[in-house]
């Protein structure tokens, strides 16, 4: 059970969440659409805020995550599930990556020693939440720019 802060959930779950959707929409060879992607990564945001606040076993609540995702993506930019999925997955699958190699040497930077201390800490948590979200953005605006050869190189744009 994570119980997140609101604080935390404005300044780093809705952003996240933004990066997540723009990363997916651009793996899909979508247009960025603020329209669409903002109130989708609100509800993420609420829906992972929720979640993550009940007793669910560990790794459960990525599993509704990567659900919610897709459904969002499904009903905001009217992609197949199997689209959306494909969409999630690599979009969270880049955040993962990027987290996994900014995320301890930013803790080092700051003198954190257990990752676990990041998670009781409002602030800190936020703080070093941004840098793999700009992170996120310029992989997700580097999709974009590329969309077109990604999605032939892909395949997934006419085939699913």
């Amino acid at each position: 059970m994570d119980r997140i802060p609101l604080v935390a959930v404005v300044l780093h779950s809705i952003p996240e969440s933004v990066v997540l959707l723009s990363m997916a929409a651009a793996i899909l060879g979508l247009r960025w659409e603020s329209r669409l992607i903002f109130p989708a990564a609100v509800l993420s945001a609420l829906a992972a805020w929720g979640v993550r606040a009940l007793p669910l076993p560990y790794g459960v609540h990525t599993l509704i995550g990567v659900l919610v995702l897709t459904l969002l993506l499904v009903a905001f930019f009217r992609v197949s599930f199997l689209r959306g999925l494909i969409g999630t997955l690599f979009a969270l699958g880049s955040l993962a990556v990027v987290q996994i190699l900014i995320i301890p040497v930013l803790a080092q930077a700051v003198g954190v020693t257990e990752l676990r201390d990041i998670w009781t800490d409002s602030w800190l948590r936020i703080l070093l939440a941004w840098p793999e979200v700009i992170t996120g953005n310029e992989i997700q605006r580097l999709q974009s720019a590329f969309g077109d050869y990604w999605m032939k190189w892909m395949t997934c744009k006419s085939s699913l």
